[in-house]
């Protein structure tokens, strides 16, 4: 499992790239928010041209805003940091993906549920199982099958792992567990973590190095 290569990671665009060139080793916060202002589309905005550029700015905008309040330094909750910077960072890059959605807050991964109830024999009035709630579940919306592909977490622990690897095995059993097929299925998260199937039952994850939002 360990020589077997991490499926890659789609390239940025070179327009996107060099958009981001921009704002590579700026760290004057007045500087970066006319980089912003000059970098605005305006009336000639194009979702299907622009999306990701435009994401970039808001992202970076509105850390910007966090930043100068001072409020991102101090001894926040969990959710404080999901609202203010991980919906902004994470939720927005989707925004342009009408198939695909980040739910937050009550829901549980269906996933996990599917599993929990797969073997269990119910009596008559017995309550169904529910699936793990995590910070954010990313799935499918609009064909009735709510497929989910990602989840995130806030809290390191096995946890996310676990909810990941139902993910995983929902998907390979839709798949009817196609070898060529299933190994192109892998998560790409933050930190950034990867779990993927290489070789058969054990699941791999990997973890990147930690990627930090300034203050």
């Amino acid at each position: 499992i360990e020589l077997t290569p991490i499926p890659e990671v789609p390239e940025l665009s070179d327009e996107v790239n060099d958009f981001l060139g921009k704002f590579i080793g700026k760290t004057n916060l007045k500087e970066i928010r006319q980089l912003i202002k000059e970098s605005s589309f305006g009336i000639d905005y194009d979702c299907e041209k622009h999306h990701d550029m435009d994401y970039i700015c808001l992202a970076l905008y509105a850390l910007i805003r966090e930043i100068e309040s001072g409020k991102i330094t101090e001894a926040n909750l969990e959710n404080w940091f999901n609202c203010h910077v991980w919906c902004i960072v994470f939720d927005h890059a989707f925004e342009n993906i009408k198939t695909i959605s980040v739910v937050r807050g009550e829901s549980t991964s269906i996933s996990t549920a599917t599993r929990k109830n797969k073997k269990t024999k119910r009596k008559l009035g017995d309550r169904r199982k529910t699936g793990r709630r995590g910070d954010w579940i990313l799935r499918t919306v609009g064909n009735g099958s709510r497929n989910e592909f990602g989840a995130g977490e806030a809290e390191g622990g096995l946890k996310l792992p676990k909810t990941l690897k139902d993910m995983l095995f929902n998907l390979m059993e839709k798949i009817a567990w196609n070898e060529e097929a299933r190994r192109k299925i892998h998560r790409l998260m933050m930190t950034i973590a990867y779990l993927d199937n290489p070789m058969g039952y054990v699941c791999r994850l990997r973890r990147s190095d930690l990627m930090e939002v300034p203050d």
